[in-house]
């Protein structure tokens, strides 16, 4: 890691040529990567990556820069084209450190004991078990991914802090295949921890999940269309909170004009009965870390309550722009990247409901075990998404699988015909994709009664 003498130096020279805030983020990386595929491992990948981002902020311009090279001549060297860049003159400033706060978990296994071989038996094992699922299961490509991240942030308002955090996934995908019809089905575990997640229960469940999502939609029938009542089950585990809401409460796009919640502060945004919350605070979930990658204490952030918009996530810039404090969501892929406001764990509070009770008010809907890729647009709030797994239901009766049906909706119109919440609740990890840089989150929810929204199908009737 960089000394605190080092850091103070390379802070003073961005900013010797004017500037208000700089900000040093420092990284290393060490990954393993595993591909499993067509019955044989065909990458084990180990790699190391380190390098340093250079952030300098003017009133609203952001200067930022990188570099591999992290001696004390490259650091000097990035720290003085930004200075240049940003040049208002030459200015004397004396930054001042304190002492390190030092932040992290520690995995119960190194990422650097692990030996090739452990990575190939499990995908193996995994690989059996999803091909001996079902005789139509005709391929299984299964991964494994760890990342143990360190982190040092230092910065002109005197933070000098330092962060690991130790990520790990694992997914598979499973096709299945029965007169000249292929579907596929997809289950991921993943989380804030080594490799202790790759318990015995994930290794099974993975492939079971997977194998028997595709040998589902094999034998389902083709979806109806139309306006109708849905229940979203927990399971489906929160994208479509996070895609038709979630991304229209980081300020960055509140401050751009590009989301439908801009100005809505106090408002009433949701039902009465929605909640949501986003919270990097919560230990093991994917999205998780004590601080975000501007040195801010990650937090418990209540962003609707009971219907009403109480705040956006933001970062330093925006906190500073809409004149409240960071809320611990300027994250970054990596020290390629200046921070941008991100979800964490993004997720819908339970409510009081009985999944049976909001299925039984299906006369005829669908239940949506398990969410598919799709698009939102954030100014409008309007999306699509795919259902991966649903069924059709009449009067309150799961009547068999659907297959090619998709939700068709407004992200704000959405949240107001919620008509039930459940008492349960449910999370799945992913990777949120914005502006070219990916970052680890959880999504959440509770299972929903929506009273209606348009579902895409091929079938108008049963």
């Amino acid at each position: 890691m960089i000394s605190k003498s080092i850091a103070e130096e390379i802070l003073e020279i961005s900013l010797s040529k004017g500037g208000d805030f700089s900000e040093l983020f420092f990284e290393v990386s060490n990954s393993l990567y595993f591909y499993f595929d067509d019955n044989k491992l065909e990458e084990a990948v180990a790699g190391e990556d380190v390098g340093v981002g250079l952030r300098v902020i003017l009133g609203d311009r952001t200067f930022y820069g990188y570099t591999t090279d992290i001696s004390l001549m490259g650091l000097r060297k990035l720290a003085k084209n930004l200075a240049e860049a940003v040049f208002q003159g030459d200015k004397d400033i004396k930054v001042v450190l304190s002492e390190k706060d030092e932040y992290g978990i520690r995995p119960l296994k190194d990422i650097g004991s692990f030996e090739i071989k452990e990575g190939k038996d499990i995908l193996k094992i995994m690989n059996e078990k999803a091909r001996g699922y079902d005789s139509r299961i005709v391929q299984f490509t299964s991964v494994i991914r760890t990342v143990d991240q360190k982190i040092l942030i230092a910065n002109t308002e005197g933070d000098f802090i330092e962060d690991r955090r130790v990520r790990t996934a694992v997914y598979g995908l499973s096709v299945g295949s029965y007169n000249g019809i292929i579907q596929t089905g997809y289950e991921t575990v993943a989380g804030t921890v080594g490799w202790e997640l790759l318990t015995e229960e994930v290794i099974n469940k993975i492939p079971y999940e997977a194998s028997r999502r595709a040998i589902l939609l094999l034998e389902a029938k083709e979806a109806p269309a139309g306006v109708m009542p849905v229940v979203i089950s927990s399971k489906a585990g929160g994208v479509l909170i996070h895609e038709a809401v979630g991304h229209g409460l980081e300020a960055d796009l509140v401050d751009k004009g590009v989301s439908v919640y801009k100005g809505k502060i106090g408002e009433k945004v949701a039902s009465d009965l929605v909640t949501m919350v986003d919270a990097g605070v919560l230990e093991g979930m994917y999205g998780s870390s004590t601080v975000d990658d501007e040195g801010v204490k990650t937090n418990y952030n209540v962003l609707i309550d009971r219907g009403i918009l109480k705040g956006y996530m933001h970062s330093r810039i925006t906190a500073k722009k809409f004149n409240v404090r960071p809320s611990g969501n300027g994250r970054r892929q990596n020290f390629r990247y200046p921070p941008i406001p991100r979800m964490t764990n993004t997720f819908i509070l339970p409510g009081e409901s009985k999944v049976e009770d909001m299925l039984q008010r299906l006369e005829r809907g669908i239940y949506v075990v398990k969410m598919g890729g799709g698009q939102v647009d954030t100014t409008s709030g309007d999306f699509v998404f795919g259902i991966e797994e649903g069924y059709l239901v009449i009067n309150g009766e799961i009547k068999h699988p659907i297959r090619g049906a998709t939700l068709i909706g407004n992200g704000p119109k959405i949240l107001e015909k919620i008509e039930m919440i459940g008492n349960d609740i449910g999370f799945a990890p992913g990777t949120c994709g914005k502006d070219g840089q990916g970052v680890p989150v959880t999504d959440g929810m509770p299972t929903l009664f929506i009273s209606e929204i348009t579902i895409g199908g091929t079938e108008k009737g049963e």
